[in-house]
């Protein structure tokens, strides 16, 4: 079965189930979060071993900084009105860049960013990613203040959306 197969029965069949917990909030929420913070720094330990030696520094900070990134998660979700949709707007964002990613680098290949690092990553996916995280969070916010009518949400300028976008596809 090949990558993008693989990719996209995974997006199939973890997508709505992350966005039913994040929807439902409560348990099945910190649930969703307890196993991908899990799973992250499982991934994160076995990163950080070199020759067979644990490198300790790595570890804790990478440990930290996975926490950091569920925890805000977490936070966003607590807020009231609009946990939902906030966190959503950062998923959708990362989802965006991941496959704008994946398809610009695929189809149009070029120059590696950092072989030793990530040997399939492309100066053309990072430009992908970035663009497709910023026409994402346009779209969201959009679609989002035509739903809600918000004045926060039509105050954020296109300028600011366009930075946010490009933020989260860091």
């Amino acid at each position: 079965m090949s990558s993008l197969v693989k990719r996209i029965l995974s997006a199939a069949v973890l997508a709505p189930v992350v966005i039913g917990a994040v929807w439902y909030g409560g348990w099945p929420f910190y649930t969703l979060m307890a196993i991908g913070y899990g799973i992250s720094v499982q991934e994160w330990s076995r990163l950080s071993i070199r020759e067979g030696r644990v490198r300790w520094g790595i570890l804790g900070a990478g440990i930290v900084y996975v926490g950091a990134a569920f925890l805000s998660c977490i936070w966003l979700r607590t807020f009231e009105d609009w946990g939902f949709f906030l966190l959503l707007y950062v998923f959708f964002a990362v989802w965006a860049c991941d496959i704008g990613a994946y398809t610009f680098g695929k189809l149009i290949g070029g120059p590696k960013m950092a072989p030793k690092v990530s040997p399939n990553k492309t100066w053309a996916g990072l430009i992908g990613g970035c663009i497709s995280a910023v026409a994402a969070v346009m779209l969201y916010h959009h679609w989002l203040g035509a739903r809600l009518g918000e004045p926060i949400i039509q105050r954020f300028s296109y300028l600011f959306q366009f930075a946010l976008g490009l933020f989260l596809a860091v």
